[in-house]
């Protein structure tokens, strides 16, 4: 999931993509940006692909997770509150880090008449169960040692 071309680089998942790198801290911890380490924001991406360029700084673990992040905060946002059954609420607790990070995420993408759509979402997932088996789902694929 780490180096692939992604079809969907609209403006918002550019601003996922962003917004994940701030959750992240990547612009103060990784970029080699000035602008961005100062801001303690991402000012910076590749005008071919729209990455952000703090995430060239990655390990491939690294940036396993923070794609990983990325492609649930997206389908967050397209599918969040407007179903029950999709509360993405895993019961691995890894998985489920990842997805309250994507969550997190995703809240700070959205604005407006989006955001009472996602705290709809939000209630839902509160109500689900915590997380009661350690690591990631087996279904999913494992991250990169």
């Amino acid at each position: 999931m780490s180096d692939f071309a992604r079809p969907y680089l609209d403006k918002p998942s550019l601003l996922l993509m962003r917004r994940t790198a701030e959750v992240l801290d990547l612009p103060h911890t990784v970029c080699r940006r000035r602008s961005c380490r100062r801001a303690n924001r991402c000012r910076w991406s590749f005008r071919e692909t729209g990455m952000p360029c703090c995430r060239a700084n990655l390990t491939p673990s690294r940036r396993w997770g923070f794609d990983a992040i990325v492609d649930l905060a997206a389908r967050m946002r397209d599918n969040g509150g407007r179903s029950e059954a999709m509360t993405y609420a895993s019961r691995h607790a890894d998985e489920r880090l990842l997805e309250n990070l994507a969550v997190l995420v995703g809240w700070q993408a959205l604005a407006g008449w989006q955001r009472r759509l996602y705290r709809r979402f939000l209630k839902l997932r509160a109500k689900a169960p915590p997380p009661d088996l350690p690591g990631f789902d087996p279904t999913r694929p494992p991250p990169p040692a």
